[in-house]
């Protein structure tokens, strides 16, 4: 499902899945690359890196700024940074 924000101009790809018991909703701008997710039950999408089983959540400044600076149009260098990593959402591969 792609949904456009107009007044920050992100053109959205929002996905449901499951990680374990959990489910999100997974949405990543298709200028800008940036990721966001909503666990089910929360009111708050946070900013994340998506790797393979699991989402690297981003720290509060980041994910503030990600939800409400307007679209940059494309990859920023220095977006990728593993410091602002603050925790980290894994699939639990026991089930």
């Amino acid at each position: 499902m792609r949904k456009k924000s107009a007044a920050l101009g992100h053109l959205w790809n929002m996905r449901e899945l499951r990680l374990g018991e959990e489910t999100f909703l997974h949405r990543q701008c298709l200028r800008c690359r940036r990721d966001l997710v909503l666990r089910q039950g929360s009111s708050e999408w946070r900013a994340v890196h998506v790797c393979a089983f699991r989402f690297d959540c981003l720290d509060d400044q980041t994910t503030l700024r990600w939800r409400t600076d307007d679209c940059p149009g494309e990859t920023l260098t220095g977006e990728v940074n593993r410091e602002r990593m603050v925790w980290t959402i894994v699939k639990d591969t026991a089930a």
